[in-house]
């Protein structure tokens, strides 16, 4: 029988961390044990302990990796749109994805947790999304009034909300109509560029 090829330290700590993010898509922080998140991974608990000392910082770069790729999925989602109207319906198609797969009731939870708190991840979130949008808003001919900050914590938080609403089982058809009014009420505020 061949011997299975040894991970690397850093293989293994991904390998690790991706077992932790995808148990906390559907199980609280609060509850996630070491026990389950190796089993998960499919080895031993003690490698999280050599890797990461303990359960929060699992926890901790778990939170990080979720964060990276939410922004990624993101601001890719609106580098690609060719118009606005291909960004609403492409980051509509997006939300109602991570809805499905409970990434953003994972990642809200840890980032507003009693003991986790950590808007970092949340500001960094919504810097992303506000330069994302600003390029978009240049694409499509738009020169935008807000600041990227602003559209930023404007799509972010719609984004967390609405991901939040249609993760619990609100009526979709009524949460797109608001997520597009929100979009709306973006682009109602940028100005047409002269020329």
């Amino acid at each position: 029988m061949a011997k299975r090829a040894r991970r690397t330290k850093e293989e293994s700590r991904d390998l690790l961390t991706a077992a932790a993010a995808e148990l906390l898509k559907t199980v609280p922080a609060d509850r996630i044990t070491v026990d389950a998140v190796a089993e998960h991974a499919g080895c031993a608990k003690g490698l999280i302990t050599y890797h990461f000392g303990n359960k929060q910082a699992l926890i901790d770069a778990a939170l990080d990796r979720m964060s990276a790729e939410r922004i990624s999925s993101w601001t890719d989602c609106l580098d690609r749109a060719a118009t606005i109207p291909d960004a609403m319906d492409a980051t509509w198609d997006l939300l109602t994805a991570e809805s499905v797969n409970g990434s953003p009731g994972g990642w809200s939870s840890l980032l507003f947790s009693t003991d986790q708190r950590d808007s970092s991840g949340v500001a960094a979130f919504a810097t992303a999304l506000g330069i994302a949008y600003n390029s978009l808003a240049e694409r499509g001919g738009l020169d935008a009034r807000l600041l990227p900050g602003e559209v930023g914590w404007w799509l972010a938080s719609t984004i967390v909300g609405l991901g939040a609403a249609l993760g619990s089982g609100a009526d979709p058809g009524e949460i797109r109509s608001a997520y597009m009014a929100s979009w709306l009420g973006m682009l109602a505020i940028a100005e047409q560029s002269a020329g």
